[in-house]
């Protein structure tokens, strides 16, 4: 009976073993399957919210606001992919932080430079685009980036054009050139677009410490700007 009992005893302590190895698998795969597209979120994240808040809190310039937030960035994910690599048996290196600075760089650029036609309510605007200031015209893109449907209706204004629209001309306006030299203001379109995406959209700027303000000019849209520092 002894025999019998250590040899159920020492099956249950196997089962529990094996129970724990399968359990502890589970975590390591949830941790990957969670973690990693997490990680990888966060650095694209803190470029977009570093800027606006180097800018409007610290009152950096723009662009310094956008490079020093690409820096940033970069480190994040060099450490991301750093720890990710030691995981996986491979020995990190410095080219982990270069590789995270060149594509930290082209990704910041592109967004700063490039602006989808389907985006944009006239082709006028894709060439005005980048009057816009640079902390601004960050976050739009990175809107456009996450909103495929998001549509640029306005961007900088002169005097005459609110006459044109059949508005009042207004004396102070953000889509007026500012004394830094860029427009402080865009216009999102709402129309067609539905409640809670309209909303989204509205609490995405918000989170990011832009001013808005839902109204009608010509029509319904999402006012966004940035304040002048």
């Amino acid at each position: 009976m002894a025999v019998i009992r250590r040899k159920f005893e020492q099956g249950s302590a196997l089962a529990g073993e094996s129970h724990a190895a399968k359990k502890g698998s589970r975590l390591r795969w949830k941790r990957w399957v969670i973690g990693l597209p997490l990680g990888l979120t966060v650095p694209f994240a803190l470029l977009v919210r570093l800027s606006t808040w180097l800018y409007l809190v610290k009152g950096f310039n723009g662009w310094i606001a956008v490079g020093t937030s690409a820096l940033a960035a970069a480190l994040v994910l060099a450490g991301v992919v750093a720890v990710v690599a030691s995981k996986m048996g491979a020995r990190p290196g410095a080219w982990i932080f270069k590789a995270a600075v060149v594509l930290l760089a082209v990704y910041a650029g592109y967004l700063l430079v490039f602006v989808s036609a389907a985006n944009v309510k006239s082709p006028g605007l894709r060439t005005t685009y980048r009057d816009l200031h640079p902390v601004l015209r960050l976050s739009v893109s990175t809107l456009v980036l996450l909103d495929r449907d998001a549509v640029i209706t306005d961007t900088g204004r002169a005097p005459e054009d609110y006459a044109r629209m059949g508005l009042p001309t207004a004396r102070t306006s953000a889509h007026y050139r500012q004394s830094d030299g860029y427009v402080h203001a865009v216009d999102l379109r709402t129309r067609g677009r539905g409640g809670i995406r309209n909303v989204a959209m509205q609490l995405f700027f918000e989170a990011l410490g832009f001013d808005t303000l839902r109204h009608e000019g010509t029509a319904d849209h999402l006012h966004v700007s940035l304040a002048l520092r």
